[in-house]
Order: C-alpha cells, then structure tokens, then sequence
C-alpha cells in the first residue's frame, strides 16, 4: 500500500504528464563544474556579476526578461528565477485572482505572502502561467524558490481549514508539489534547479537538474549536497560573507560558490561585486 506522500506524487506526476503531450525539446544538463554568473537576487544594489566566459546565468523571470535573448544569442545556458511559494505584490501576475484562495501568512523579513502548498490545484494555475512564460521566453531552466513552506513556522503555521499541526504534516504536500514543478518544467523542455530546501534531497534528487544554495557553508549544511555531486549535478552555491576558507571549503565540496561582502549577512552590500571560487 503506497505512503501518502508517494500518493501525492504519483498524482501531481500523473497531471504534469497530462499538462503538456510532448515537451519542445530535452532539458539540458547542468554537469557539477558548470559556470555561472548570478544576476537574479542576492544583492542590495551591489552583488554585480559579470557573464564574461561563464557556461550558466541566472536572471529574474520578470525583471530581466530583455536579457535572455541577448544571453542566448552569445550562447549563454539561462536560468529564470521566480518565487514558487510566495506572492509578490509588484509581479505582473500579481492581480490574478487565482492567487487569492493560496495567500496565507507573511514571510519574515520580506514583503511577500506564503502560499498554501496544500492547494496543489490552485499553485498549478498561477504556477503552470509561470512555467509557460520561462518556455515561451527561451529560458533554458527555471529556479522556483521558497519551495520550503513545510520548514517554515511562518507559512505552515498560517494554514486554516484545517490547520497544521506541525511542518512535518504538510511535508508530503510539499514534495508533490516541488515535484509537479520539475515535472512539468521537464514537459516544457526546462531543466529545474532545487533552490535550497535541503531537507527534501533525498526526495527530489531524482526529480530535479541542479541545485543553488544560500549559505549552506555558514550552516554548516554543504554535505547534503553530495548526493548532487555524484550523481553530476551541479551545485550553484552564494556566501554572503568573505574569508579564507569560503574556496577551500567550496572545492572540498565541489560547490561552484560565489561570495560578497555583506553587513546584513543576507543580501550583498551596496556597490560590491560578486567573487568566484571557480
């Protein structure tokens, strides 16, 4: 008899599946050494980048849709970055209605919304539109990030009707979730990076194309990402701090790690730029 979660899973596999009859191509590979230049986040106008000789960039979906046709006519590998568990006020998308039944309890330190992950038919309509725009854009892969609402306090404990006990009982939910996203990424030709959410790699290693990181140095967290390593998927990986150590530990780990100076230890600071380990 399956698990709840492997139900759940095999659900949203089954209506990815269903969503699109053949993808347009294969989604490319992202193989552990690949080069990369971050545009899309980590910085408070500062944590520049430059794309000169880097395999992989990274942009905001969004905010930076004008650069994926320059990016790809030199022949850059592009990643589009949006949030997959949170809503965004000043996002085009923002006044579509069907975000309403998923808005649940604001995100600490930003000024965005949880969404619901247990309404995994309403996160496939707002969701699916995103998806559809990164394929329709020539991005190469996407990056949805805040897919980690069952480790949040502030989202799970937001649930209502019913409400959650713990983190631990929406888990399941969030890994058909996450899944549903690579899946369907997948039919539209993008490869799909786990951003964060190092608690469910064993659940999605198979499911997802590479990994990006925030700060797994400072957690002391970079050992969950072998299973990446060795299964040749690489590990995008940022410090928002310098030191001596940052390029030792990151070829140890063999993360391709970009760092900056930063007083807020969350954001790069202003005017700084970013240093490569690779």
């Amino acid at each position: 008899r399956k698990k709840p979660e492997e139900m759940l899973l095999f659900a949203a596999l089954l209506l990815a599946i269903g969503a699109a009859s053949e993808a347009a191509r294969d989604p490319p590979a992202f193989p552990v050494n690949s080069t990369w230049a971050l545009l899309a986040w980590g910085f408070d106008n500062g944590g520049k980048d430059d794309t000169t000789g880097m395999t992989v960039v990274d942009v905001d979906l969004f905010d930076q849709a004008d650069l994926i046709p320059q990016l790809k006519a030199v022949g850059h590998t592009v990643v589009c970055y949006f949030s997959a568990g949170s809503w965004e006020s000043w996002r085009p998308d923002a006044n579509n209605p069907d975000w309403a039944p998923l808005k649940i309890g604001k995100m600490s330190g930003w000024d965005e919304l949880w969404l619901d992950i247990r309404n995994l038919t309403g996160l496939q309509k707002v969701m699916g539109a995103r998806i559809d725009r990164a394929a329709a854009q020539q991005c190469d892969a996407i990056e949805p990030d805040n897919t980690d609402c069952f480790d949040n306090k502030a989202c799970w404990s937001s649930m209502h009707n019913p409400s959650e006990p713990s983190g631990a009982a929406v888990r399941p939910q969030q890994i058909a979730y996450n899944a549903w996203l690579a899946a369907y990424a997948h039919s539209k030709g993008l490869a799909m990076g786990l951003k964060n959410t190092i608690g469910l790699i064993p659940d999605l290693l198979a499911h997802v194309d590479f990994a990006i990181n925030e700060q797994c140095q400072d957690y002391d967290e970079c050992n969950s990402y072998v299973p990446f390593i060795a299964a040749n998927k690489a590990v995008f990986q940022v410090e928002y701090h310098t030191g001596s150590s940052i390029c030792s530990t990151a070829a140890r780990f063999q993360t391709q790690t970009k760092y900056c100076a930063s007083n807020s230890g969350d954001v790069c600071d202003k005017d700084t730029k970013w240093a490569n380990c690779f």
